[in-house]
């Protein structure tokens, strides 16, 4: 389930808005001006990603791509990057972050010590940059700051957490930046090239990306967020210890959000009582994900002190 077609951004063969991005990056390379290293930084889900992909497509695939639409005409070697299968790319998957090792990064630095196929422009892509390990990014920084002449890096930040100074201040970064009516308009857009109905009104607090996740999961779980709050935590939690899916912990969240809006509109519970109550659901959540704690003992400690979630 973590890895849904439906939601892979490599299938992504139509990038829904970046105009501007794509044709300010296009122009950059197409007047050998593109930056040794390029931070493209944005909240998870804005289709970061994406617009790597179409740029990449539109660059070494130049006769199967459509400029006009920025759409993958001919899907030949659009897969081929993803997958470390095309040699001017190299692709390194921070958001799987248990295989970002310090190894994962001498090998890279192998790889691009290496010659490129002939002599051509490569790019190294890594992905979901802000959750590398502190011991990757030091490696990392070495890389980056001796490039070889035909090396291009492309690293892409979600924001989650702080990077190093070390490493943002040696790259040019690109800020995507989406407004609200842009997201709803590409979130209606995905759903409807997807086919899938929406089981929630679009939330601008989400990106387009993580909405599409969100209405999936809600989807395939089977998850009326009308029901009780504790009894979706306790359906999401054993559906996350069979599934290890990161994106039920972000879900869990952003269903107890979700609630607890309602609660303020609907109920008559004083603004700094719900306040107070959130902040110790999310505490208690928090610690049972990260202290491997009892599921048994989370459901109690909320339902012994709540008697409206």
């Amino acid at each position: 389930m973590s890895n849904s077609e439906f939601y892979n951004s490599n299938n992504s063969l139509e990038l829904f808005g970046f105009k501007r991005e794509f044709n300010f990056l296009k122009s950059l390379i197409d007047k050998n001006r593109l930056p040794k290293s390029l931070l493209i930084s944005g909240e998870k889900g804005v289709g970061k990603l994406t617009l790597i992909n179409h740029f990449l497509c539109s660059y070494l695939d130049k006769q199967n791509y459509d400029l006009k639409n920025n759409k993958v005409v001919k899907d030949i070697i659009h897969n081929q990057f993803m997958n470390n299968l095309h040699p001017s790319v190299i692709f390194l998957k921070g958001s799987d972050f248990s295989k970002v090792k310090i190894d994962n990064i001498r090998d890279l630095k192998d790889k691009i010590l290496k010659t490129s196929l002939n002599n051509e422009k490569r790019f190294i892509i890594l992905d979901s940059v802000d959750i590398f390990n502190v011991n990757s990014l030091n490696a990392l920084l070495k890389i980056i700051e001796e490039p070889s002449e035909n090396n291009f890096f492309i690293l892409t930040n979600n924001n989650s957490k702080k990077i190093p100074e070390t490493v943002k201040s040696r790259c040019i970064e690109l800020k995507i930046i989406m407004k609200s009516e842009d997201k709803k308009f590409v979130a209606q857009k995905l759903l409807t090239k997807f086919g899938q109905k929406s089981f929630f009104d679009y939330d601008e607090s989400l990106s387009p990306g993580n909405y599409l996740k969100f209405n999936y999961l809600i989807e395939t779980i089977n998850i009326n967020l009308d029901d009780p709050f504790i009894r979706n935590l306790n359906t999401l939690i054993s559906f996350y210890q069979k599934k290890k899916d990161l994106f039920l912990i972000d879900l869990i969240f952003f269903i107890l959000d979700y609630n607890f809006k309602k609660f303020r509109e609907k109920d008559n519970i004083k603004s700094e009582m719900l306040i107070s109550d959130r902040l110790f659901i999310s505490k208690n959540i928090h610690d049972f994900f990260s202290l491997n704690l009892s599921q048994g003992a989370l459901i109690n400690s909320i339902q012994k002190r709540f008697n409206y979630v």
